[in-house]
């Protein structure tokens, strides 16, 4: 009988170097995102990026990467999901669209960095000429802005904020250890401090800055709160910029920025981006005007927010710019419904239960409440109505309606509505209106699905208010040629 060995198997050897023949424009097929990337940034005007380099043809120095390469790369990286400069130098050796567009050869990573943080008005006129170039091919609708924010996270992690005497006592071991190293770098000559001990000096000064800037940062926002809250105010020792903001995606909260984009209809391209370390929306639209105006050259002839935006203030400014705005104004029982709970006064004695009776208010009990006086609240004529204190003491519903106090009868502020206000008012009552903020949801919140869910990009990969907002105009940038690319390719296929 024949004995029966073991398999024998090919072995693989992976510990080795190859030689091999690689042809690079078949790395990827003709329709591959980075190929239409390069193509479609070659078509653009980018001058700006070539002033200041100082490495010429037909002069002595090493030659650079070229703009246009830098650019594709960037924006093929964000929508890949990267935002990391060295992850991105890794992905050059072995992913294709990357090895086509860098033609086998891969970028430094402080190269692709510095690049990266590029001046924010080269990065301006460069959403501004992408703009310019979608409204002459007639993919963009001018007309109608919808306005949203969206927040992401900042590099800075929770355990870095402190308050006052937890960043007080570490400002001082950083002055400290400061000194510490300037002392023994005097004792030494000049030639004989190591690369080790410079890059000490280097991180030690930086943390004592940053130090500073959150002691600066800390003063600022004692002065918007006082007693308790002011105790308790914490800042970002790395970040100081960074602000704690609830995230309405997980319901929880974390250090992040307020990131504000304005969505045209026709394809979902982004007409402005700005970034805010406001936690809420309400100041924000006035602004979104004057970005969408600096990128365009142009205004919407409406703008479509949600209830967050829709204020007298925002009311009035977008007016007298001329522009509609399109926003559910909040109830007036829900406006009030917080002051009314601290003052212990009754839903069925809200403001709004109130009526106009010749030049006074009739109260829910049948009560009259005779026009007063007059006032200003933040620039808005308001008219004050108050019921004798006799009035009121001899009213049932007293408890329910002015539990406090004691000695004055009902008063109530009723706002004096401007004209602009009464035709929004109006405008808002109307199908047409309805109509249009039925669109809000799914054209607002596409841009904030694509970069958030589906490209990962839910945390920024520098720090600062000045870099994170360079950071969000490159994720914008790359929103809108994913759209530009988009829409082509429908063009295609309905041509």
């Amino acid at each position: 009988m024949q004995s029966v060995g073991r398999p024998k198997y090919k072995q693989i050897e992976r510990k080795q170097m190859a030689w091999m023949a690689a042809d690079v424009d078949q790395l990827i097929d003709d329709g591959h995102s980075a190929r239409l990337i390069w193509e479609l940034v070659g078509r653009l005007d980018l001058r700006p990026f070539e002033e200041g380099i100082r490495s010429q043809e037909g002069q002595a120095g090493s030659p650079c990467w070229a703009p246009r390469l830098l650019i594709s790369v960037w924006l093929y990286a964000y929508q890949q999901g990267i935002a990391s400069a060295r992850e991105l130098e890794r992905r050059m050796a072995w992913e294709p669209g990357m090895r086509w567009l860098c033609g086998l050869e891969i970028i430094n990573a402080h190269t692709l960095s510095d690049f990266r943080m590029t001046q924010q008005k080269k990065l301006d006129h460069l959403l501004a000429q992408l703009l310019a170039a979608l409204s002459q091919e007639g993919l963009v609708d001018l007309n109608t802005a919808v306005q949203d924010g969206t927040k992401i996270q900042a590099r800075a992690g929770r355990g870095s904020a402190h308050r006052r005497p937890t960043l007080e006592k570490k400002y001082a071991e950083a002055q400290a250890y400061m000194q510490k190293l300037e002392a023994e770098a005097q004792e030494q000559a000049s030639g004989e401090r190591t690369r080790q001990e410079a890059a000490r000096q280097r991180t030690a000064r930086e943390r004592q800055r940053r130090l500073e800037a959150a002691l600066e940062e800390l003063q600022k926002r004692e002065q918007e709160v006082s007693g308790k809250q002011k105790k308790e105010l914490r800042v970002s020792d790395t970040e100081p910029e960074s602000r704690l903001m609830r995230h309405t995606e997980h319901g929880g909260w974390q250090r992040s920025y307020n990131v504000q984009l304005s969505t045209e209809t026709a394809n979902n391209f982004i007409l402005g981006v700005s970034v805010t370390t406001d936690q809420n929306d309400t100041h924000q639209l006035e602004p979104a005007l004057g970005t969408i105006q600096r990128y365009t050259q142009g205004k919407p002839q409406r703008m479509i927010a949600d209830n967050g935006y829709a204020t007298r203030e925002n009311v009035q400014a977008l007016s007298q710019a001329g522009v509609e705005l399109i926003a559910p104004f909040k109830d007036e029982d829900a406006r009030q419904a917080h002051a009314l709970k601290r003052q212990g006064i009754s839903v069925e004695f809200s403001r709004s239960k109130f009526v106009q009776q010749g030049d006074g208010l009739r109260c829910p009990a049948g009560r009259e409440l005779p026009l007063t006086g007059q006032k200003k609240h933040h620039g808005i004529p308001v008219q004050i109505f108050q019921a004798p204190a006799n009035t009121c003491h001899t009213c049932a519903h007293q408890p329910q309606c002015c539990p406090r106090p004691a000695e004055r009868g009902r008063r109530i502020e009723k706002p004096m509505e401007s004209e602009a206000m009464q035709q929004y008012l109006a405008r808002m009552e109307s199908e047409p209106a309805k109509t249009l903020y039925k669109l809000r949801s799914r054209i607002a919140e596409f841009p904030h699905m694509r970069i958030k869910a589906n490209w990962r990009l839910r945390r920024f990969s520098v720090r600062g208010l000045k870099k994170v907002s360079k950071e969000a105009l490159w994720m914008v940038l790359a929103f809108n040629f994913h759209q530009w690319i988009w829409a082509l390719q429908k063009q295609a296929v309905n041509a």
